[in-house]
């Protein structure tokens, strides 16, 4: 018989019991264990079998119906020794037996911690507003595919973190971290690679010393948008993109299909409204859904010397044309948001327009990148050169868009007939960036992984 000390003590956890079995891991010998707790009364049992690595914790919990917590428990604790050699299928183990150990599980649940959390079990988490405020989440976001929580717990009650990852819109996969709770502040990088546009929430739950009772929850929901940080980089690429050529820009224009402008002459009194930016160029855009306004062209035809626009294009046959001084007159500044391209070989920037102190203004300046209009260094897409002449990139196959967050009276202006190709017409919800471009994505497109040294779940 092997000189085991074995203890055991029980308690409630919600409607289950749970024996919690410690005293055996020093003298297992990174041997394997069979722990079993056997019910007297009803002859039932339950078994774990557990593998002595120095990881392991010290105390098992074995969960048993609440019916027999009450009953006389037997606890056995076999040592066993695999066997050698011998056919056996793939992942199985063969093992014998070396000696059992038994001991009598002790009451425990009439402790003053085991009550607390046996009456925190008992509120209704229905809502979980009831739930009494014993800790804050905060999150750091450098990344639109990364985050961290600032977990931070009042009581020393909590003991474990569990940590449940969503996408909102797409329920699975789900993933489950069981976080241990080493002090007071913890900085935890959540192991998820977060996808571009997509929603997420994450559910933090602070479980009591058995594992099993939620003394506190917080639940933060956000979207995987592009950071600053993102912005920036993305910047980076279309910059070594872009190149140094450039030629003269007079006019901004925008090409829809005729019936767009005779509705607005019609209905409208020849106002154009901004209206709400869809989902096309990069899903994790922060303006996708969130900010007003009109797509304008500013890319000249190849080779002009004069500032002649493009001869045809994709989204209708009939152009408006605005003098590019009176569209910077009204939104002066500038912001870069966006670097992509579809399917074929043109790559776009999107520069953003603003009115100082409007409301887009505002955003832009919180979320996107602000350019200088008069630095063909810092911003080579739209600029005035040395002698004050409006200036936009000329690299073949680059196109420059603007989007301009402004209402326009398009009575005004001129107009024009143009060949169209493609469609002739843009897409309901925008198209969104080929994925698998490595010029125009930060990163290459990557599945959910996880890399974590706690324990972890998902399905």
């Amino acid at each position: 018989m092997a000189n085991f000390d074995l203890s055991a003590t029980k308690s409630y956890d919600g409607d289950d019991g749970v024996v919690c079995i410690s005293g055996w891991k020093q003298y297992a010998n990174g041997k394997t264990i069979l722990l079993t707790v056997n019910d007297k009364c009803s002859e039932k049992s339950w078994t774990r079998i557990i593998d002595c690595r120095p990881s392991t914790k010290s105390t098992i919990r074995i969960k048993v119906p609440k019916s027999s917590i009450d009953e006389n428990l037997l606890i056995t604790a076999e040592p066993l020794l695999e066997k050698a050699g011998g056919m056996r299928q793939s992942g199985e183990r063969q093992f014998s037996v070396e000696s059992i150990v038994s001991c009598t599980a002790k009451d425990t649940h009439d402790t003053q911690q085991d009550i607390l959390s046996y009456l925190i079990s008992r509120l209704s988490f229905k809502d979980v507003d009831v739930l009494p405020k014993l800790m804050s989440v905060d999150m750091d976001r450098k990344s639109y595919d990364s985050a961290s929580l600032i977990i931070t717990r009042y009581t020393p009650l909590v003991r474990k973190w569990l940590i449940t990852v969503v996408q909102t819109d797409l329920p699975q996969p789900k993933f489950v971290f069981l976080v241990p709770v080493e002090s007071s502040m913890m900085d935890f990088e959540v192991p998820v690679v977060f996808q571009a546009g997509c929603s997420y929430s994450i559910d933090v739950e602070g479980l009591d010393y058995t594992g099993g009772i939620i003394i506190c929850h917080e639940r933060l929901n956000f979207e995987a948008i592009l950071t600053l940080e993102d912005i920036h980089a993305l910047y980076q690429k279309a910059i070594s993109h872009a190149g140094s050529k450039s030629s003269l820009c007079r006019v901004f224009y925008r090409n829809k299909k005729p019936k767009y402008f005779k509705k607005i002459l019609r209905s409208r009194g020849g106002i154009m409204e901004a209206y709400m930016k869809d989902n096309s160029g990069d899903p994790g855009s922060p303006i996708n859904g969130r900010l007003n306004g009109l797509f304008f062209m500013a890319s000249v035809k190849p080779g002009s010397k004069t500032g002649e626009p493009m001869v045809d294009s994709a989204f209708g046959g009939q152009r408006l044309l605005v003098p590019a001084e009176e569209l910077l007159a009204r939104a002066s500044n500038l912001y870069f948001t966006d670097f992509y391209c579809m399917k074929g070989s043109v790559h776009y920037v999107t520069l953003v327009m603003t009115s100082p102190g409007s409301d887009a203004d505002r955003f832009c300046s919180s979320h996107l990148l602000s350019l200088d209009i008069r630095s063909r260094w810092g911003n080579p897409f739209l600029f005035y050169n040395e002698a004050g002449k409006l200036q936009v990139c000329s690299r073949k196959n680059f196109t420059v868009e603007l989007y301009f967050t402004e209402d326009i009276d398009i009575r005004r202006y001129k107009m024009c007939s143009t060949p169209i190709f493609g469609k002739g017409h843009s897409t309901v919800g925008g198209v969104p960036k080929n994925p698998d471009c490595a010029k125009c994505n930060l990163r290459r497109p990557q599945q959910y992984t996880v890399y974590a040294d706690t324990e972890q779940y998902s399905f």
